[in-house]
């Protein structure tokens, strides 16, 4: 959905990544992100082409922050609730130069992160995607969302999202106690994200048809629900919501 957003100058703070470290850990180097007030921090990290990272996501105040990749950087939108922290994984592209993040509250401050990548050894590239472990592969079609799996190992889970409709979808994940056909909703009939009860962890947006999208993020055990939360404008101005088209299904971190 749209968003106005008010820029706001961080100073910029570089965060250089030590290469004798190597990758650690299944999501990859870990990179410490922090949300304040003020905006986000570091506003640059040096990293190797096709090293695979791990950002943390700590928001430290009261409202919700989120992460998404800019001017397409490839690294799917996460939101991080206040007071709380996420993790998800990027893959750094191939090719040498700066891939810009966007870090931003929406209709408040926003931050604009640099990944610097340039060449470096072929021992710190990360392992083929082909290896990666906790992959929920999902199908998202009219009106239906259909996961390979019913739940995952908790850790980082790999989302791969691909529509395989005739309509553009996305996906939606989203840590709730209730049915996932029992969702608060909003006047036009989609998920309201920030009603009671309801959580959004992360999101794969705007898919059109044929494409794929992928995610890696750090899920607690407990019960989610994968939907989309697309809303069209149909014949005569009504609203068509996705999800109240049914298009949602139930999900459990182990």
């Amino acid at each position: 959905m749209p968003k106005l957003l008010a820029l706001t100058v961080a100073a910029t703070l570089t965060l250089v990544l030590a290469i004798a470290c190597g990758s650690s850990g299944e999501g990859g180097r870990e990179v410490r992100i922090t949300q304040s007030e003020d905006g986000c921090t570091p506003t640059t990290i040096e990293a190797d082409t096709g090293e695979q990272l791990k950002f943390v996501m700590i928001n430290e105040t009261g409202g919700i922050y989120e992460l998404e990749g800019e001017e397409g950087t490839e690294f799917e939108e996460v939101v991080v609730p206040e007071g709380k922290s996420r993790s998800a994984g990027f893959t750094v592209p191939d090719e040498e130069g700066a891939y810009p993040l966007k870090c931003y509250v929406p209709d408040g401050v926003e931050t604009i992160i640099e990944v610097q990548a340039t060449r470096g050894s072929e021992s710190q590239r990360p392992a083929s995607e082909n290896e990666t472990e906790n992959q929920v592969n999902v199908d998202l079609a009219e009106y239906t969302v259909s996961p390979d799996e019913e739940s995952a190992e908790e850790g980082d889970v790999t989302f791969v999202a691909k529509n395989v409709g005739t309509e553009d979808h996305e996906l939606v994940i989203v840590r709730t106690d209730l049915a996932p056909g029992s969702l608060p909703t909003a006047e036009d009939g989609s998920v309201d994200e920030a009603g009671e009860g309801v959580e959004v962890i992360a999101e794969i947006e705007d898919l059109a048809v044929g494409q794929s999208g992928t995610i890696t993020i750090e899920l607690d055990s407990g019960a989610y629900v994968l939907l989309c939360n697309i809303v069209e404008t149909i014949e005569g101005g009504q609203a068509k919501a996705h999800y109240g088209e049914g298009m949602h299904t139930d999900f459990t971190i182990e």
